[in-house]
């Protein structure tokens, strides 16, 4: 099954529903809320975010937020600069997870850069890095490896999408096979994975 396949799933590009209708949505449905009420809103957590390009600061989402970023490598693509936005916006933005985190965003654009822009946001004394992209399918590499090295070395929780390919199912990208990151899929609402990531 593809996401297009499923009766309940949403056109999301093209329907009338807002972003921020499914952000509080998705908000609710993980009981974020129930945290943030908590009073637990991210205060002194530094987050590093890896993706093609940097957010867009200027979103009224990201209006004020603590966002230093590293502009080597980026990509301009538009919907690169969409993306990067909008998963900042999930984690800092005014509704966000960590409304009052702070965002180190590095750019990513191939293997190559990669390891340099990990190393910048180790550099910022991040504590978790989010990276919404990825590499070669397949099973452990080298980058793996890297990943799980530098997460047990510098205590860091690395947070990876499963995959973002419209390719048939087990396609986790690299480096989301190390043993020591939490790597994030989706499930339907029968509790079969998707194969193509909305994000």
């Amino acid at each position: 099954n593809y996401i297009s396949d499923e009766p309940l799933v949403l056109d999301y590009e093209n329907s009338s529903i807002t972003r921020a209708a499914i952000q509080n949505n998705a908000i609710t449905a993980t009981r974020t809320n129930v945290v943030k009420n908590a009073g637990k809103t991210g205060s002194g957590i530094r987050i590093g975010q890896l993706e093609l390009s940097n957010p867009n600061t200027s979103n009224s989402t990201l209006s004020g937020k603590s966002i230093t970023k590293r502009t080597t490598n980026c990509s301009t693509a538009s919907d690169s600069v969409t993306h990067a936005t909008e998963v900042a916006g999930i984690m800092i933005g005014s509704n966000g997870v960590a409304p009052s985190a702070s965002l180190y965003s590095a750019c990513t654009t191939s293997q190559s850069d990669f390891a340099s822009a990990v190393e910048w946001l180790i550099n910022q004394n991040v504590d978790i890095i989010n990276m919404s992209a990825g590499f070669s399918k397949g099973g452990y590499t080298s980058l793996d490896r890297w990943i799980d090295t530098i997460t047990y070395m510098h205590d860091i929780l690395f947070v990876k999408s499963s995959g973002n390919n419209s390719t048939p199912k087990n396609n986790v990208t690299s480096p989301g096979y190390s043993y020591n990151s939490f790597t994030v899929g989706n499930l339907n609402y029968t509790g079969s994975s998707y194969v193509d990531a909305m994000n």
